[in-house]
């Protein structure tokens, strides 16, 4: 290859198939433990083929992931037997056998057409999966919309919602893609209320127009006449949620703290007479949850679970919350969501949800459902009627 332009032409046809070809398998990706009593399913799909079909995978009938093209996820259970079949797909289930400390894998393959995809899955020994799981990346089980809304037995009308945001880059599309299916759904409706330019939403009247107040924005701060405006609607009463990176919001205003709870500290603080140190982070990490209140209506049927998320510890806690989520793990401070009020308002503070890894995970979904039909008929009972 003499002629410069070969050359050329030969140096980016390598480079896209580095790209095309290259392992993908982060090593920031690593699976949650494996408890001592149960035994894992790892189900990967590697082949490129047909990337917009996603079937779901059924284990046993109920659905536990989607077929995602280079993605592979695992599902743990206890000892036994279990059947591994594909949603709306013709293909002969597998029967397989989970034991103790163990793990199945299991490869979705895919037979193209010019005119269809036909999936099926296999059983795959250790050598070849781990060898063809360089070629994957890891994620969180999709779960089906209806498992994850698990709506009461009585219907009830959709929630409205206003969702405060920005003040920190995050994955928007991702972020509102749940709230999109949930509105699909007709579990709720919601308004996005970008700060600092809406905030002159944040003012008694909303009560109106909407149930909850979800907080996913990390402002600095917002004017004093909007900061007024803010507190006669916590007084008046409305639901509020708070979400992961909010407590770093409005940190000029100190009142912020008593409002949701808590406050992620930039830096060295004294609040009321005692020293504090800045809080820390950490991104990508494994998180075990704790049920520390499994009769509140927002944790109600939610068990312990690994999330993939971001750490926060010395984070400042106000004495006047109730706990109802927990982590053990070192480097995050014990307490990940909890309960409280600020005038008329229930108060729900809830640290995960830096990223998709935790919006698509169907407790971090079903957790944040209940807690939005939580606030919104704990502030309609406490909220004053409106004078005429």
């Amino acid at each position: 290859m003499k002629n410069p332009r070969d050359l050329l032409a030969f140096t980016f046809f390598a480079l896209l198939l580095a790209g095309l070809f290259a392992p993908l398998h982060a090593a920031k990706d690593p699976l949650p433990p494996l408890s001592a009593d149960a035994g894992r399913i790892i189900v990967y799909r590697d082949a490129i083929l047909s990337p917009k079909l996603q079937p779901a995978v059924l284990l046993n009938g109920t659905e536990v992931g989607l077929t995602q093209s280079r993605y592979f996820f695992q599902v743990d259970r206890p000892p036994g037997n279990y059947t591994v079949s594909l949603a709306d797909e013709a293909a002969t289930p597998i029967q397989l056998i989970v034991t103790k400390g163990h793990t199945v894998y299991v490869r979705i393959n895919v037979h193209s057409t010019p005119v269809s995809s036909e999936f099926y899955p296999s059983l795959v020994d250790t050598t070849t999966a781990k060898r063809e799981l360089t070629a994957c990346r890891y994620a969180e089980p999709e779960f089906s919309s209806a498992a994850l809304a698990e709506q009461p037995a009585q219907a009830r009308p959709p929630l409205r919602v206003l969702i405060t945001y920005k003040g920190h880059a995050f994955e928007e599309e991702k972020f509102f893609a749940l709230w999109d299916a949930w509105q699909q759904q007709g579990l709720l409706t919601y308004t996005r209320c970008p700060l600092p330019d809406d905030a002159s939403r944040l003012e008694p009247s909303a009560t109106a127009s909407y149930d909850v107040l979800v907080m996913y924005d990390m402002v600095l701060e917002i004017t004093a006449e909007q900061q007024t405006a803010f507190l006669a609607l916590l007084n008046r009463g409305i639901g509020v949620v708070s979400l992961h990176h909010n407590l770093v919001a409005h940190e000029k205003w100190p009142l912020w703290r008593d409002i949701v709870g808590g406050q992620f500290l930039r830096t060295n603080e004294t609040i009321a007479g005692k020293n504090y140190d800045a809080s820390v982070f950490e991104h990508d990490v494994w998180l075990k949850i704790g049920i520390a209140d499994p009769k509140h209506p927002i944790t109600r049927g939610v068990e312990p679970f690994y999330i993939f998320d971001e750490s926060y510890g010395k984070i400042y806690h106000t004495p006047d919350i109730k706990v109802v989520l927990t982590t053990d793990r070192a480097g995050n401070d014990r307490e990940i969501a909890w309960t409280k009020w600020f005038g008329n308002s229930p108060v729900f503070y809830f640290q995960l949800g830096h990223d998709s890894h935790a919006w698509t995970h169907p407790l971090y979904q079903k957790i944040l459902l209940q807690s939005l039909r939580w606030t919104a008929d704990e502030a309609a009972q406490r909220r004053p009627p409106t004078t005429q």
